[in-house]
């Protein structure tokens, strides 16, 4: 009687463990299929994209305390989709927040692709033809300094600014020049985003040559950075310049 209630009990164990070990071997293969059924991450979709644009600088009226703009960009290559967002708007300038939406606004797909096709090729070798199904991160900084600033190329006495820039201008025109344009004062005009679109001879009337030839020299070139007022930009900006030409200019 005992020898019989020992074996039923040993069978109960060995069905209870086939049982659990069933119920194992059904959960282990249920979490396989899961596995298998999960779409996985490609190498290309794995890698991080992101990019930092050059800080972008203009210039105000009134001291902002070296506040700085984070904005940053998302674009989905396969749909071409840009979306923006300024991380850090300003408390209290409205004004300028607004002034960074439409900074942030001047850079499209198309503006940014230099920086997305940069991704491209010297990430993985993908070329813009076949993109990673893969959203790019592009940062820009946006600063205000107070006052108008010049831009590096822009130095006050315009002698060696301007050398080259003469060189490649008509034989007729250098000649003129180096027939005694010495250079002068002038009152140069400025569009908001810094470009001379005219300017004033302080120093007496110019010929119809010599306005031929200081429109060469002046208009379209950018001086300035860009200013605004109290965070709108301006229509117009006026610099005062000297100007000195030397005979060695012109040859």
């Amino acid at each position: 009687m005992k020898i019989k209630i020992l074996n039923c009990f040993i069978a109960s164990i060995i069905s209870l463990s086939s049982v659990a070990a069933h119920s194992e071997t059904q959960d282990l293969g249920a979490k396989i299929n899961k596995e298998m059924a999960e779409p996985k991450a490609t190498m290309a979709e794995a890698i991080s994209y992101e990019s930092e644009l050059p800080t972008y600088i203009e210039t105000t009226n009134i001291d902002i305390d070296d506040y700085i703009w984070r904005v940053e960009y998302t674009f989905n290559p396969a749909t071409k989709h840009l979306v923006y967002a300024i991380k850090n708007p300003h408390p209290t300038l409205k004004a300028y927040n607004q002034r960074v939406e439409e900074i942030a606004k001047s850079y499209n797909a198309q503006r940014l692709s230099y920086l997305i096709a940069d991704n491209y090729v010297n990430k993985q070798g993908y070329t813009k033809e076949s993109p990673p199904d893969k959203k790019f991160t592009i940062r820009l900084s946006v600063q205000f300094l107070q006052g108008a600033h010049r831009m590096p190329n822009f130095e006050r006495n315009l002698q060696r600014s301007y050398g080259m820039m003469i060189n490649r201008l008509p034989k007729h025109i250098r000649e003129s020049c180096k027939n005694g344009y010495s250079g002068g004062k002038f009152d140069l005009y400025t569009n908001g985003y810094g470009r001379i679109n005219n300017f004033k001879f302080l120093n007496g009337t110019l010929t119809a040559e010599q306005q031929d030839f200081y429109s060469k020299l002046f208009l379209g070139r950018k001086i300035v950075r860009p200013y605004n007022l109290n965070g709108v930009i301006q229509s117009e900006l006026k610099v005062t310049q000297e100007v000195k030409l030397q005979d060695q200019d012109c040859t």
